[in-house]
């Protein structure tokens, strides 16, 4: 295989904003810890490969804010409404 990893997945961290989510990706990517920590704007990504039982692992984590989750799904959902009326 031409890759460095066996299997690929894709982890999606949603929350309010200052909930811990980019400590909680740091802590999982670094193993490190900060209690104080620059809030995210947009989308915040990292990536680990860890093996199991001879498999390589490759977990890409992305962050992001809950609000801006729902402002584009809600403008999409607008974008379609206006769309179907016209």
């Amino acid at each position: 295989m031409s890759e460095a990893y066996d299997d690929l997945y894709k982890i999606l961290l949603i929350g309010d904003s200052g909930v811990g989510k980019s400590c909680l990706l740091l802590r999982y990517t670094e193993g490190s810890y900060t209690d104080s920590y620059i809030s995210t704007i947009g989308v915040d990504f990292k990536t680990k490969i860890i093996e199991v039982n001879g498999y390589f692992i490759n977990g890409e984590a992305y962050e992001f804010i809950k609000h801006d989750i729902e402002t584009t799904i809600n403008k999409k959902i607008t974008y379609k409404r206006k769309m179907k009326s016209s």
